[in-house]
């Protein structure tokens, strides 16, 4: 037996023994690298999934808050609940666009420009908000910042402001045709 014993302990046997633990142990460490890779990206997924939760609550509170703003008459009621809703969301879809317009309607077109100029800021790729800087830059006399704004506008999306102008008294006429 001892002889059996001798005789696989060559040179050869023990080089493939340590050749396969070396592997053994090198695919454990390697399942284990990716057993914790796995799990640190499911960790991160799940942190990005309550973030994005958190985030979509609050775009939605503060797109109730836009909306129910639409049925309010008195400009300073609408003011305070759109001021309420960018401040919980300032990216919401047209919360600084109808903060500006409940502006005007109180007669407040510095208020109005500094909403528009915001939507700007927070949507640079739609046209609204220029356009509705313009009309507010109109409304203050100043027709060369109000055609600026409208050619930035028509420099986005020239087709949809033209659209979007038609039969509008206003600021039709102050674009190019």
């Amino acid at each position: 037996m001892n002889e059996t014993l001798a005789t696989s302990m060559t040179p050869a046997f023990l080089v493939t023994t340590l050749s396969v633990t070396v592997a053994l142990l090198a695919t454990i460490v390697l399942f284990i690298k990716e057993y914790t890779r796995l799990r640190r990206l499911r960790r991160e997924f799940h942190d990005f999934e309550e973030n994005w939760k958190q985030e979509m609550q609050k775009t939605q509170k503060a797109m109730q808050r836009v909306v129910a703003s639409y049925q309010i008459s008195d400009p300073d009621q609408r003011i305070k609940i759109l001021e309420s809703a960018v401040a919980i969301d300032p990216r919401v879809y047209n919360g600084y666009n109808a903060l500006g317009y409940a502006h005007l309607d109180k007669g407040d077109t510095a208020g109005a420009v500094d909403a528009f100029k915001e939507a700007i800021h927070q949507h640079p790729e739609q046209i609204e908000g220029y356009c509705d800087l313009a009309r507010a830059y109109l409304k203050q006399g100043q027709e060369s910042l109000a055609r600026k704004y409208l050619a930035r506008a028509e420099g986005i999306d020239a087709s949809a402001v033209r659209q979007g102008l038609q039969g509008d008294d206003f600021l039709e006429h102050l674009l190019d045709k």
